[in-house]
């Protein structure tokens, strides 16, 4: 199952439900010239990466997540050319390229033939995808962040005295 080239075309905001994530389309190419299209969420990439890891040594990075949040369009452009990249060097890498996940990422169908996947098939990825980000976020829970500043005690202009002084008459009353 060869792949002649991957792309990230675009990223579309999605709504489902309450959340809201971002979705990174990507053209697929065979060398026979069948073309198509998949979309991914960042954590699919996430969890794509880790079944890398796990199997092959120099498995090439990707973006880690931000704290802008992920729609932030700083965050997705920077995203963008980074998971590009990735997906570059993944397909320039003669075991990667030829990773059954890899594959399954990309909308093989796995295993047998090299047609894209049935739409029926691409919930079960998402839902390996959700299960990793899940995961990944309980540990960056426990990462250490960065204080906020304390706010000053000293008020720097006479108009902020006051403003502080009749609020805590209102509050007296």
């Amino acid at each position: 199952m060869p792949v002649e080239s991957v792309k990230i075309i675009g990223a579309q905001h999605v709504r489902s439900g309450k959340s809201r994530f971002t979705a990174y389309v990507l053209a697929v190419e065979t060398p026979e010239g069948t073309r198509w299209e998949v979309r991914r969420r960042y954590s699919a990439f996430l969890l794509l990466h880790s079944q890398l890891q796990s199997a092959y040594d120099n498995v090439p990075p990707i973006p880690w997540k931000s704290a802008l949040g992920s729609s932030h369009p700083w965050v997705v452009k920077d995203r963008r050319e980074h998971l590009d990249k990735f997906l570059q060097n993944c397909i320039g890498h003669p075991q990667l390229s030829g990773d059954r996940d890899f594959h399954e990422f990309l909308g093989f169908r796995v295993p047998g033939g090299s047609a894209p996947l049935a739409e029926t098939s691409a919930p079960r990825v998402e839902k390996r995808a959700r299960a990793s980000a899940e995961c990944e976020a309980r540990t960056l829970k426990t990462e250490v962040r960065p204080r906020r500043p304390r706010a000053s005690t000293a008020l720097s202009t006479e108009g902020e005295r006051e403003r502080e002084m009749a609020k805590a008459a209102r509050q007296r009353s």
